[in-house]
């Protein structure tokens, strides 16, 4: 993926309409990457207990076609939007779709952070705090599964 292309960003929250099984968080991981790639769209899941945070990225066009794809799927529900944004590179560039379980105050903590972004001097954007702490939760947790 080119990481000087025209990003778009998204994190929401949401949580499964039924009991997440195993064999339905790997279905949902399969549909997810296929979609991903088809678009060129990476980015991380978190799952814990049924409830879910997913932060995308990629181009803008792309990413409201895989968003879409998402608020459609009855399989969850309580769908957050909790972060927007343009961005000037991937966080996620390695992974169509990365994916870590997490404890349920991982996922609020992460979720209540401060997403928004402030212009750092009109250069670029500088990373929110929820990016930051979720960067932080993918780096500490990769070394274990990478």
């Amino acid at each position: 993926m080119n990481d000087h292309e025209n990003l778009h960003t998204l994190a929401y929250v949401s949580s499964a309409r039924g009991v997440m099984t195993e064999a339905g968080l790997q279905h949902l991981l399969r549909n997810a990457r296929a979609n991903n790639e088809r678009e060129g769209v990476t980015g991380l899941l978190l799952h814990a207990d049924g409830n879910f945070m997913q932060y995308i990225e990629g181009p803008p066009d792309a990413l409201q076609r895989v968003y879409a794809i998402i608020q459609a799927d009855r399989k969850h529900t309580g769908l957050m939007e909790i972060f927007s944004a343009e961005a000037s590179t991937r966080a996620f560039s390695g992974w169509t779709m990365a994916y870590l379980p997490a404890h349920k105050t991982e996922i609020l903590r992460l979720s209540s952070a401060n997403w928004a972004t402030q212009d750092s001097a009109g250069s670029r954007p500088a990373r929110s705090r929820g990016l930051s702490l979720l960067m932080d939760f993918w780096d500490l947790h990769e070394r274990r599964i990478g």
